[in-house]
């Protein structure tokens, strides 16, 4: 009896997504993004606001899975502009192309962001792309995509470089994008990459900038 019960397909989730009939999951989640209470066991309901739950699903189907909860957010709330949701779709679509390693795809989506980027920007001059930036360059780090990962953390690193940002709060967003400069130069090939001075030398007016702001 356990066993044909470890072979019922998972049900669809809240936000439409359809596990495939071999996908597993390591847990069950209340649906409800204000609670998120762990689930012991489906179909029971969260035990604290009474929502369905939502199964936690393994890799590679909890990346599918979450392309098709980031898309339901967003078509949810069209009228809410930018926001995170939207943020981490475009990033996701970067990262869902470089997974299957289709670099045309993936040029697309790094435009697509960076012309995101440049929207923003141009309406609000102090929002930081740190969130978005951050997230491209650690996945490309992890994939394997170093030219990507060197284009994102430059145009990253000249946010910082090119305002001259004296407040506390940018010294931490510093600090991230100073943490992934080093990630970048320590992955292998990282030192030798054609980009790698440059790197170096805007990891360093960076940190200049934050020493003079400590002052």
């Amino acid at each position: 009896m356990v066993a044909l019960l470890r072979l019922r397909p998972l049900p669809r989730t809240s936000y439409g997504y359809q596990p495939p009939p071999r996908a597993t999951a390591h847990g069950w989640r209340c649906a409800n993004q204000e609670c998120g209470a762990p689930v012991r066991r489906w179909p029971r309901r969260c035990r604290w606001c009474g929502w369905p739950a939502d199964p936690e699903l393994d890799e590679p189907w909890a990346h599918d899975a979450l392309g098709a909860e980031l898309s339901w957010r967003v078509r949810r709330d069209p009228g809410s502009g930018a926001g995170i949701p939207q943020e981490r779709l475009i990033e996701w679509r970067l990262k869902d192309a470089l997974l299957r390693r289709d670099r045309p795809a993936a040029a697309v989506a790094r435009r697509a962001m960076h012309d995101y980027i440049g929207t923003r920007q141009a309406k609000d001059g102090w929002w930081n792309p740190g969130f978005l930036l951050g997230r491209a360059v650690f996945d490309a780090l992890e994939l394997g995509d170093m030219d990507g990962a060197a284009v994102d953390l430059c145009r990253w690193l000249d946010v910082f470089a090119d305002r001259g940002e004296e407040s506390r709060g940018s010294l931490a967003s510093a600090r991230s994008v100073m943490d992934a400069g080093v990630a970048f130069l320590t992955a292998p090939g990282g030192e030798r990459h054609a980009r790698a001075a440059e790197i170096r030398k805007k990891c360093v007016r960076v940190a200049g900038g934050c020493l003079r702001a400590a002052r």
